[in-house]
């Protein structure tokens, strides 16, 4: 996974070189924003980054020229902006978005692409994009430990990982070591307390799990409005 620590999204001015080659899908010959991952040429549309992200809004708002040369990166094929530390694959998932092959369908339609989408979405301050990945993610299949450390990472609301707390607090074994290491100490103490009190409670009674799940971690049980939060 990326780390939180994010870099600027463009890098320093290289030369041309003959790897490069153009995206399959996403080089827009009447775009005019030329943006360089890897070794993956993409030309697209400058409105579509500034109109949706906060961002490029700031980044493409200042001039940025080359080392040798008195060209805006950006500008061709000779002098594109370059993105690091992401991945061709995850870019192209994020693209997707902005420009759907069907307006309001989306290729994307695994776990793994949307996380790539969430994940550049909220480096790059695309905020509704960041709100659509999340709700397209509440529909996948995911590890509960999985999905807490998404919660955390990418500051979502906790209520989205609901179900993964749920499933950690009634299932039959404890977390391992390793587990608590990635959901963090403090939600490994409440799990366990919430394990400890289902101890005598039963954790094989859904409503009992709810409720004491709905305590400790100050959530709402979908099926019971009524459900206690203090």
């Amino acid at each position: 996974m990326v780390k939180n620590t994010d870099p600027p999204p463009y890098g320093t001015y290289e030369e041309k070189s003959d790897s490069w080659v153009k995206s399959s899908d996403y080089y827009l010959d009447e775009g005019n924003l030329v943006i360089l991952v890897k070794n993956t040429l993409y030309r697209v549309w400058s409105t579509s980054f500034r109109r949706h992200s906060k961002h490029f809004k700031w980044m493409l708002a200042v001039d940025q020229y080359s080392w040798s040369k008195h060209v805006a990166d950006g500008t061709d094929d000779d002098h594109p902006l370059r993105l690091d530390l992401v991945q061709p694959y995850d870019f192209d998932c994020l693209l997707s978005v902005i420009y759907p092959p069907v307006f309001g369908e989306y290729k994307a339609d695994s776990a793994p692409q949307w996380i790539a989408i969430l994940d550049l979405s909220t480096r790059w301050e695309f905020d509704d994009i960041r709100r659509l990945a999340i709700k397209q993610l509440a529909g996948h299949k995911i590890e509960p430990v999985e999905k807490i450390v998404l919660e955390h990472k990418y500051k979502i609301p906790r209520q989205w990982a609901y179900e993964a707390y749920i499933d950690l607090c009634s299932r039959r074994s404890p977390l391992t070591k390793d587990e608590a290491g990635e959901v963090g100490m403090e939600t490994a103490i409440l799990v366990s307390q919430a394990r400890e009190r289902l101890e005598k409670s039963g954790r094989n009674k859904p409503k009992e799990v709810a409720k004491v799940v709905c305590l400790l971690f100050e959530l709402t049980d979908p099926a019971d409005a009524t459900c206690s939060l203090q």
